[in-house]
């Protein structure tokens, strides 16, 4: 009887260590550990397959579709669709009634999860033709509970994101739109410039904005009525709570790309509040959500505010300088910071972010990226307005040389900053400093490469003797090197 006992606990033990590892991959979750999490819920996807193997164990396929639909999650939040996407096949193929499981069907709620998970996926791999599964998702949600059930949110948030790839990405349609056209074309051909044919211009996509703002809208509205919340008399937007958070963002983000500022203001600054309501505020999208508020206080030409923002957002990548890491939006808020300064006419401010900067991105990504071109000049800028033309002079070349680097002398972008240059009465100067560099290369290429040449570009030697000794040695051997060459 005793070995009976150890043989049930034992048969118990994967699923018992399931629930634990699956409880602790939330916890990680909810405090932003994304690694540990992944880590987490890699063990309990190896953990449902035990339980699989497991002949005392029911639902096993249904396990194994959660564990591989909460790493396809997990995938998803971390930004690595093609992870997710696998994931979530195989969460679909473990119990999908319409592809002839062999296992037991999951049920409709699973279901409904599952596809939701496949379409955010595709749609992070930039296929649009995830709408089908989000279509499937919504009616089958819909059968199972009704049109305003808090559950819908997602996936009318997820329509809402396909609507805005499409018109960010220049998607001419997506499918319900294509087999439309599809009928048109039959009827009466067309040309492809023709309003309902593939590769058609904006007029097919202008209104996806809205299409996207609209589900964005009852997403909100689902949200809000869930958690109890109310709307104004003018319909504005007033609730702010943790699950409102992610909605308010996205609202912002869209009305910026319609070029509606002042209200993607008021909506970031609920989505940043809505954040710091919720027990373990992520605190890393508050700072980018600070930092794209900034941006849009700086185009607003609300500088204070501006500066307060970036200010707020510089405080998560100090900390996580304190840690060793490097957020690259440390260098995207200096960037920020030096223009506003320079556009309130602070050209000092300016310039000493500027060249805080530069230190930066050269450690970074090298002196020639075309990154330190574009400070090198907003420096030039800096220095015209504080009246050091020689300076600044200096600095639109070394940018111009850069530029002509990696785009060529024909390059637009190199074309406008010589354009800026003579209209700033600087050519003289430009053209100076361009014919020195021209001199010291036709004098490199007029020398023949020899041992003595490369000992000549080397930098100039210390005064300790035995350096001195060293590189006299070193010239005899390159002689001996020529005259045997010879």
């Amino acid at each position: 009887m005793e070995n009976d006992t150890d043989g049930m606990i034992m048969m118990k033990e994967p699923i018992a260590r399931l629930q634990n590892v699956e409880d602790a991959a939330v916890q990680a979750m909810d405090l932003g550990d994304l690694d540990r999490c992944l880590f987490l819920r890699m063990q309990a996807l190896a953990l449902a397959k035990l339980c699989r193997d497991d002949p005392t164990v029911q639902d096993k396929e249904i396990i194994l579709a959660k564990a591989h639909l909460q790493l396809s999650a997990t995938y998803l939040e971390m930004g690595y669709g093609d992870q997710a996407y696998w994931h979530a096949s195989r969460a679909m193929e473990a119990g999908d009634p319409r592809r002839g499981s062999q296992g037991e069907p999951i049920n409709s709620s699973l279901l409904v999860a599952v596809l939701l998970a496949l379409a955010r996926s595709m749609l992070m791999r930039a296929d649009t033709r995830c709408e089908s599964y989000l279509r499937r998702a919504l009616q089958i949600n819909t059968e199972i509970t009704d049109d305003n059930d808090p559950s819908n949110a997602p996936i009318h948030e997820a329509i809402g994101d396909l609507f805005v790839f499409a018109k960010d990405s220049g998607v001419p349609m997506i499918e319900n739109d294509t087999k439309r056209s599809h009928k048109k074309r039959a009827k009466s051909p067309k040309s492809p410039s023709s309003p309902g044919a593939i590769g058609a211009p904006d007029e097919v996509q202008q209104d996806f904005y809205d299409r996207g703002m609209a589900s964005y809208d009852k997403a909100w509205d689902l949200i809000n009525n869930s958690v109890g919340g109310k709307i104004k008399k003018s319909g504005k937007k007033s609730t702010k709570h943790p699950s409102l958070a992610q909605i308010y963002s996205k609202i912002a983000k869209t009305k910026v790309k319609q070029g509606k500022d002042e209200e993607a203001a008021d909506m970031f600054e609920r989505a940043i509040a809505s954040h710091g309501l919720a027990t373990v505020p992520n605190i890393c999208a508050v700072a980018h959500l600070n930092f794209e508020l900034g941006c849009v206080y700086h185009r607003l030409q609300k500088y204070d505010e501006s500066l307060s923002a970036l200010e707020k957002s510089n405080k998560f990548c100090e900390q996580q300088r304190d840690l060793g890491r490097t957020d690259p939006l440390s260098l995207m808020i200096m960037k920020e910071k030096g223009c506003c300064m320079y556009d309130r006419a602070e050209y000092e401010s300016a310039k000493s972010t500027f060249e805080e900067l530069l230190q930066f991105q050269r450690k970074e990504y090298g002196g020639g990226s075309i990154m330190v071109a574009e400070t090198l000049k907003y420096l030039g800028d800096c220095s015209v307005g504080l009246q050091n033309m020689e300076e600044a002079t200096h600095r639109y070349t070394r940018a111009v040389r850069i530029m002509k680097r990696k785009y060529g002398i024909h390059d637009p972008n190199v074309r406008e900053l010589v354009a800026y240059i003579r209209e700033l009465n600087l050519q003289e100067e430009y053209e100076r400093q361009i014919g020195e560099e021209k001199c010291m290369k036709n004098q490199e290429i007029r020398q023949p490469e020899t041992p003595m040449n490369r000992l000549d570009q080397l930098h100039d030697i210390p005064e300790s003797p035995d350096v001195r000794k060293l590189h006299q040695t070193r010239k005899s051997v390159a002689f001996w090197i020529e005259d045997n060459a010879a």
